[in-house]
């Protein structure tokens, strides 16, 4: 009798644990024909899973080889925004089959060692892989995670401020200290293999296995009601400075008045709006700058062998768009002692669009004019003036090495052709390079290539309208008609398009 009501007992715990997969339809599978071969007469088949709500995230599992996917429904037709109906499910690559599928309202994937975690904007869940099931659930939302240490970090529902180390295996709270959230987490480094460095309302030290070791505390954010002027700012270009973790929502705070933080011999360099700070791993002051007089903003810095560069962008952050806020400039600092060597004004640059780095100079866009700032050199020179009727509006710009085009039969990259040229797109759809002060090539953008990934031994390209793979010597193989994302796991590539996943199993394209 008792193994009976056991049994019975555990039937019903497995019945609610499954019901949400039973509540969502089956995904649809088909096939579809995809692209052509270079190399022969086949054409290609993909494998075709469609989805009852549009693809919304995803995340590939090297070690169970599966692709998880999640789905959101939108609102109205044509809409941005989405309601809380939606599902995940787990595609095992061994036999290409939907192994399970579970309606949620949790839709944000991350795949932390072991740790499958669903989330959205107020909690997460560890989920089993092998069958879908929820296993653990957190107090609020894991937005960062250590997988070499199974940690994840989470902000206290209760205390405002407090961040909580949780050990993601079993649920519990590690550790807890304050560090700031509204702020959001502008940048984070590794000091060493077991701390962490994070910049959030100041910089702060944290040991993973015992909480925090040293922080300083700076402004990294304002909160204000005043009117702003977007700003042409490539999010993508600006980002790579830093990697922003967002831990707050509140719309009414101007955030990433700072720096990057930078290690360098022995000492961790981090600036903020009042400040520029060098501090030895120990957590002692070493030396710092008073920044108050300065109009700082989204800053970034940077190391030559002989100085420190702080590099100013007069750009921030309001509801997550790129705003004007306070002047673009650049200071030269004794890495060594902070004294400031150099100052260059560069207010007359209104409205940042982007910027690239080389190996002389700083070279700074705006929608009508190319700027190249040389620390050291006091002289800032126009590269080249653009306008409505002459090259069109500045737009952004690319990498030579990661745009290619066709010549003479073979898919090459634009620094192949010549690697002394600073290449940007205008608003006209063209590509311009500039070889110092001279214009020297142009281009429609749709005869460009983007690299997308290197995968044994061969190149894979993509542009609005297809994908291309070419071997290493630059020759075409294949042509698939879809411009889609995509991932490769276990030799399938999957193109995540908005209500359909096409698979094409890369041992077959011959």
């Amino acid at each position: 009798m008792r193994f009976l009501c056991t049994f019975v007992v555990l039937c019903l715990t497995l019945s609610q644990r499954l019901l949400p997969q039973m509540q969502v339809e089956s995904i649809k599978i088909t096939t579809t024909q995809v692209g052509v071969s270079a190399i022969s007469v086949n054409s290609l088949i993909a494998k075709t899973y469609k989805l009852n709500y549009p693809l919304y995230d995803y995340k590939i599992d090297t070690t169970t080889k599966q692709l998880f996917f999640s789905g959101r429904q939108k609102g109205e037709s044509g809409s941005n925004n989405y309601l809380s109906r939606g599902f995940f499910a787990a595609l095992s690559t061994l036999n290409d089959s939907v192994k399970w599928i579970n309606e949620s309202s949790l839709y944000n994937i991350r795949v932390s060692g072991n740790n499958l975690l669903l989330s959205n904007e107020v909690k997460s869940v560890r989920y089993n892989k092998s069958h879908g099931y929820d296993e653990i659930r957190y107090d609020s939302k894991i937005f960062y995670t250590i997988p070499k240490y199974n940690r994840g970090f989470v902000y206290d529902k209760t205390q405002e401020n407090v961040l909580n180390c949780v050990n993601l295996a079993v649920g519990n709270t590690v550790w807890s200290c304050k560090i700031p959230k509204d702020e959001n987490w502008v940048d984070t480094q590794f000091l060493n293999d077991t701390t962490l460095l994070i910049a959030a309302g100041g910089l702060h030290a944290v040991s993973i296995k015992s909480g925090l070791v040293w922080s300083f505390p700076l402004t990294t954010a304002i909160k204000t009601n005043r009117s702003f002027i977007y700003s042409n700012a490539k999010f993508k270009t600006i980002q790579q400075i830093s990697s922003v973790i967002k831990t707050s929502s509140d719309d009414n705070i101007v955030r990433q008045i700072a720096s990057n933080i930078l290690k360098s011999e022995n000492l961790i360099y981090f600036a903020a709006k009042e400040k520029l700070i060098a501090v030895t791993p120990a957590g002692k002051m070493e030396w710092e700058v008073d920044l108050k007089n300065y109009p700082t903003s989204k800053m970034l810095i940077t190391k030559t062998d002989s100085s420190l560069i702080l590099v100013n962008f007069g750009l921030a952050t309001h509801s997550n768009n790129f705003v004007t806020w306070g002047k673009p400039f650049i200071i030269t600092l004794d890495p060594q002692t902070g004294k400031i060597l150099n100052q260059y004004d560069l207010s007359h640059i209104e409205n940042l669009a982007d910027f690239v780095r080389t190996d002389k100079a700083f070279i700074f866009a705006t929608k009508n004019d190319v700027q190249a700032a040389v620390p050291g050199n006091s002289e800032i020179r126009t590269v080249l003036s653009l306008g409505e009727h002459k090259y069109g509006e500045f737009v952004e710009f690319i990498n030579g090495d990661e745009y290619y085009i066709l010549r003479e039969g073979y898919f090459v990259p634009l620094n192949f052709i010549n690697d002394q040229v600073n290449y940007f797109r205008a608003d006209n759809n063209k590509i311009y390079g500039i070889e110092g002060e001279d214009l020297k090539y142009e281009y429609h953008y749709t005869e460009l290539f983007k690299l997308d990934k290197k995968y044994k031994g061969k190149t894979i390209l993509y542009n609005d309208q297809k994908t291309l793979i070419t071997n290493n010597l630059f020759e075409l193989l294949f042509t698939i008609n879809l411009p889609d994302k995509n991932v490769i796991l276990n030799n399938k590539m999957f193109f995540m398009s908005d209500y359909r996943i096409y698979m094409l199993n890369l041992d077959d394209l011959k």
